[in-house]
């Protein structure tokens, strides 16, 4: 029985998922930009952006919203659920 642990199953694969892409799936322009002397951040974060790297944050971005209505969805289906088998 996972009831509403659900929608926390889901968002830690997806998140999971998400940290699988940005270290093991890179292309050429997913590459981590490293400075001397600074932080290593992904050139998905900077401000000058290739076409592959916007098509792989906007699918990110289409997936997070994705998996947030089905959370929603499956907790208001399943409060609606268990609410009418309880007062019933």
């Amino acid at each position: 029985m996972v009831g509403i642990q659900m929608p926390m199953l889901l968002a830690l694969f997806e998140y999971g998922y998400i940290l699988y892409c940005m270290k093991y799936l890179r292309t050429k322009g997913m590459a981590v930009v490293e400075d001397q002397g600074k932080i290593s951040v992904p050139v998905v974060f900077q401000e000058k952006k290739s076409l592959d790297q916007n098509k792989r944050y906007e699918w990110f971005k289409r997936m997070d919203k994705a998996c947030a209505i089905l959370s929603f969805g499956y907790f208001l289906v399943f409060n609606i659920i268990y609410w009418s088998s309880v007062l019933a």
